[in-house]
């Protein structure tokens, strides 16, 4: 929500996921009043972002209105000329794994946003060993209450190799691509 309070906001990628938290409701709301394009997510659909950039759709594969939130959120993967970021959501591990068994070595992106925010029902080995990231993003609030990064998943990274940032520790993370390279600013 704070992002369409930010930002003028020209298309809404969503789930078709039926949410009933009081924060779901008022996402429903918020984007309602949006004089935005609502396009409803499924595996396959590309979204030209113009300047040869796009995101492409990795899931959800199927209607997912009664599936519990973060099983049914939208994960994408930022194409730009030879280069991507893979935004996995919320997704759990689970939904990781599938998209392991579909996709495989065609996950490789540069960067990866860590799966809600870095929590241990997220980021499992399979996934980020396939993605394979140069870097890793901890998007995350500083005093958030349920400890986000685990432990295990900064391990996880570290184990990999992957240097990792983190938006409570380093505030704003920047990369820059020009289709070739991706460089952390």
């Amino acid at each position: 929500m704070d992002v369409l309070q930010r930002y003028k906001v020209g298309t809404i990628v969503h789930s078709d996921v039926e949410g009933d938290t009081a924060t779901a409701k008022a996402l429903v709301d918020a984007t309602a009043k949006e004089d935005a394009v609502k396009v409803t997510a499924r595996r396959g659909q590309i979204i030209n972002l113009g300047g040869g950039a796009y995101l492409e759709v990795l899931f959800p594969d199927r209607s997912v209105t009664h599936v519990e939130t973060n099983t049914a959120c939208v994960v994408t993967r930022l194409v730009y000329g030879k280069t991507s970021f893979m935004l996995s959501c919320d997704a759990p591990k689970e939904i990781e794994n599938y998209l392991v068994r579909l996709d495989g070595a065609d996950l490789h992106s540069d960067v990866l946003k860590t799966g809600h925010h870095g929590s241990k029902n997220s980021s499992s080995e399979l996934f980020v060993g396939f993605v394979n990231p140069t870097y890793g993003v901890f998007s995350r609030g500083c005093k958030n209450k349920y400890g986000h990064p685990a432990p295990e998943v900064v391990a996880l990274f570290e184990r990999f190799g992957i240097p990792t940032s983190d938006t409570c520790k380093d505030g704003t993370i920047t990369f820059v691509s020009d289709g070739q390279t991706v460089m952390k600013k």
